[in-house]
């Protein structure tokens, strides 16, 4: 007779992310961060001066 396969278990979350709720990205917020902040007068925004903005962390 053979034994049935051990059930996998899901990792844990991690800690960190489990104590902080994390709002929803809209894209109002992404262009307003993006045009008001990142870019200011230029045309566009380089992805890493985006990353370092608290709204696009994790």
């Amino acid at each position: 007779m053979r034994r049935p396969a051990p059930r996998r278990q899901e990792p844990d979350p991690d800690p960190d992310d489990a104590e902080q709720p994390h709002e929803e990205l809209t894209l109002d917020t992404l262009a307003a961060v993006v045009v008001c902040r990142v870019a200011g007068d230029r045309q566009g925004a380089h992805l890493a001066d985006l990353l370092t903005e608290p709204e696009l962390k994790g």
